[in-house]
C-alpha cells in the first residue's frame, strides 16, 4: 500500500475507531484483506451487540460519556477485528463497564440476572480477556492489569451492595442455572445449546455491532453532550445531546469507505431554517432492522 494512501486510510479510520494514528495504520497493513474497517464474524457480532446492549444506557454507566473529554458508552478506542474487538477503558471507567458487563445473578432465585450471560474472564500480560462460555467472540481489553480489574469489580459490586459470591467465581467452566433458564429470554446465548435460541434478530444484531465499531464519530468538536442508546422491536434508539448534526452523523456512517452500505430517511438537517429530531437509517447487510439517531439540542446533560 502507498505511504501517502495508508496516512489518510488511517487519518479517516481514526474518526471511526478513536485509535492513535500508529495503531490504525499498524492495523490497515496487517489485515488488508478485512478491509479499512472490519466486519465482525456472526458470532462475534453477537457479542459485540449485547455489549452495547449493556454499555449503550446512560442510566446504567452512571453518564461517563457526557463530560468533557469522557469516551462514547465508557469507552476511549477500539479496534475491531473479524473474530475479536479490543476496548480502551479509561481506568475511572473501568468499574462501570465491569459492573454492567460481568453477570450478576439475582437473589431472588425467581428473578431476572443481569450483565452479559456466560460471560467469563481471564488474564494475560496484555490485559483482560471477555470470552462467553462455549461461544466463539472475544472481547479484549488491553492494558487493564488483573489487579485493576479486581479492585474495579470491587468497587462495582459494594456499589450495588453485592455481597453474594459471584457467578464467574462459583461457575468458571460452567452456567449458573440462572443464567440456563434466561439464556433464551433475556440473552443472545450463552453456551452453543442456547446459541439458536436468542431473542435477538440477525440483522439487528449486525447493525448493533457495526454502530459499536464506528461509535467514535460521536466523539467530536464540539463535543456531544451526552449520549443514550436503547432498543425497541427490530430499531436501535440512539439518542445525544448537541455535538455532530444529523448530516455529519448520517454522512460518517454511510461513507464509501469506511461506512454501511444503507440510506437514510433524511438529508440536510439541524440547519437553523429546519426541524428534525429523529432520523432513520438503513443497513443493507441488516435487514429488517434500523436506528433512529435521535438529536436533541438540550436535556438531561444540561442538569449534570
Amino acid at each position: 500500500m502507498p505511504r501517502g494512501h495508508l496516512h489518510t486510510l488511517a487519518r479517516q479510520r481514526q474518526h471511526y475507531t478513536g485509535e492513535r494514528f500508529a495503531r490504525a495504520a499498524k492495523h490497515l497493513l496487517m489485515q488488508p484483506w478485512a478491509g479499512p474497517l472490519p466486519d465482525a464474524s456472526p458470532h462475534q457480532a453477537d457479542l459485540e451487540f449485547e455489549v452495547l446492549l449493556r454499555l449503550g444506557r446512560h442510566h446504567m454507566t452512571l453518564g461517563h460519556g457526557w463530560r468533557h473529554g469522557d469516551g462514547p458508552f465508557n469507552l476511549s478506542w477500539l479496534t475491531p477485528h473479524t473474530d475479536a474487538i479490543e476496548l480502551g477503558v479509561h481506568p475511572l471507567a473501568l468499574p462501570d463497564v465491569a459492573a454492567n458487563l460481568m453477570p450478576r445473578l439475582s437473589p431472588d432465585t425467581t428473578g431476572q440476572p443481569t450483565g452479559v450471560l456466560g460471560l467469563r474472564v481471564s488474564h494475560s500480560g496484555a490485559g483482560v480477556e471477555l470470552t462467553r462460555l462455549g461461544l466463539p467472540g472475544v472481547v479484549r481489553l488491553p492494558g487493564i492489569r488483573e489487579r485493576q480489574w479486581q479492585q474495579a469489580l470491587a468497587v462495582a459490586r459494594d456499589d450495588a451492595g453485592d455481597t453474594s459470591p459471584p457467578v464467574w467465581q462459583t461457575h468458571q467452566d460452567t452456567l449458573h442455572s440462572q443464567e440456563i433458564t434466561y439464556g433464551p429470554r433475556y440473552g443472545t446465548g450463552s453456551s452453543r445449546r442456547l446459541a439458536a435460541t436468542g431473542r435477538h434478530p440477525s440483522g439487528i444484531v449486525r447493525l448493533g455491532s457495526a454502530l459499536l465499531r464506528r461509535h467514535q464519530i460521536f466523539r467530536t468538536a464540539p463535543p456531544v453532550a451526552g449520549i443514550d442508546l436503547w432498543f425497541n422491536p427490530g430499531q436501535i434508539e440512539l439518542e445525544w445531546f448537541a455535538g455532530p448534526t444529523h448530516d455529519d452523523i448520517t454522512s460518517a456512517l454511510l461513507d464509501p469507505v469506511f461506512g454501511l452500505s444503507g440510506s437514510t430517511s433524511r438529508r440536510g438537517c439541524c440547519r437553523p431554517s429546519t426541524s428534525c429530531y429523529g432520523v432513520k437509517l438503513w443497513c443493507a447487510s441488516a435487514p429488517h432492522a434500523t436506528v433512529n439517531l435521535r438529536r436533541q439540542s438540550s436535556g438531561w446533560s444540561d442538569s449534570q
